[in-house]
């Protein structure tokens, strides 16, 4: 099997035993994190659509914004 594989099943037997609100968090942290590599690329490669599924600075755990 490869690493992926092995870290794939390795994610899904911990996500099976977590609680929904601990599955929540690890959805939204996951979502950040491609959300904010996207947000990294040059302005010509963004995605409009993509870029305006973050919510306004004012509704985000700590008002930061980007």
């Amino acid at each position: 099997m490869d690493t992926w594989q092995v870290l794939s099943a390795l994610v899904a037997e911990r996500l099976k035993a977590a609680s929904s609100g601990e599955r929540r968090v690890f959805a939204a942290g996951v979502a950040e994190r491609l959300m904010s590599r996207h947000e990294e690329l040059p302005a010509d490669e963004r995605a409009p659509f993509t870029l305006s599924l973050r919510p306004p600075a004012e509704f985000r755990v700590g008002g930061r914004s980007r």
